[in-house]
């Protein structure tokens, strides 16, 4: 990939993440109404609320596409957030075929780095990233809202552990959810959520403490063709504010 194409890649993925906040992502979850089994809504209310559960994030989880032809595109992220708007993402193929980069977002503006020139192109986060009065409030007003609303900032981060991250859309699917029961995941306890709609069958590991989705698995037409991992986890530790800083190799894009 070309240092132009990378910096494409980077404002596309934010584009199509302001778009999809409101459009409802994802689009196969998107209806008017929840059908939500009365033994799930606690695992559900959890990842609506979850951006008030805790006030850092810190791990690294591993992303997996399934292709048609039976191959996988593997991306390893790391991240490291703390609220309201402060992130730093590492994204990385690991084949070397797809998009790999960094993200950082410091309060004001957020910035992508090319791992290999080490350049950055950057611009002001919106004023939508910190307004959160889309949000549903409680599990009722998710049920019957007729647009997905993704949380503002988790939207922005330009790679698909940002959905787990912040998982308020979950609950706003439409469909049928069955809580299939309870499980340890990094040695955390979590909720066991099955939800199928149309022709997806997904099953979310929802962590009870932060109602983070820890794994995650999709499937359409009974294969699959998502799975999502996350490898170490912790919240609420003090982070480096140097995190959320360019780097000192980083230098500006040639224009």
């Amino acid at each position: 990939m070309t240092k132009t194409e990378w910096f494409i890649s980077i404002i596309v993925g934010v584009v199509i993440g302001m778009i999809a906040g409101l459009l409802g992502v994802p689009q196969l979850l998107q209806a008017k109404s929840v059908a939500a089994a009365s033994t799930a809504d606690e695992a559900l209310r959890a990842t609506l609320t979850s951006h008030l559960k805790w006030k850092t994030l810190q791990g690294a989880a591993d992303v997996v596409w399934y292709k048609p032809d039976g191959g996988t595109q593997v991306y390893a992220n790391t991240f490291s957030i703390q609220q309201p708007n402060l992130a730093q993402i590492s994204v990385k193929s690991e084949d070397g075929t797809g998009n790999s980069g960094e993200w950082i977002s410091d309060g004001r503006k957020a910035y992508g780095i090319d791992p290999l020139t080490r350049e950055y192109a950057g611009a002001s986060l919106p004023t939508f990233s910190a307004d959160l009065s889309k949000l549903p409030s409680t599990l009722e007003a998710a049920k019957t809202t007729e647009v997905i609303y993704r949380h503002p900032f988790g939207m922005l981060i330009p790679s698909p552990v940002g959905e787990y991250l912040y998982p308020q859309w979950f609950s706003q699917g439409g469909g049928n959810y069955v809580l299939a029961g309870e499980e340890t995941v990094l040695g955390r306890k979590v909720w066991v959520v099955e939800y199928t709609k149309y022709t997806a069958e997904v099953t979310a590991w929802i962590d009870e403490e932060t109602g983070v989705i820890l794994k995650y698995t999709q499937k359409m037409d009974g294969k699959l063709f998502l799975e999502v991992t996350f490898t170490s986890f912790e919240e609420n530790s003090p982070l480096d504010a140097s995190l959320f800083t360019l780097p000192a190799d980083a230098k500006p894009a040639a224009q």
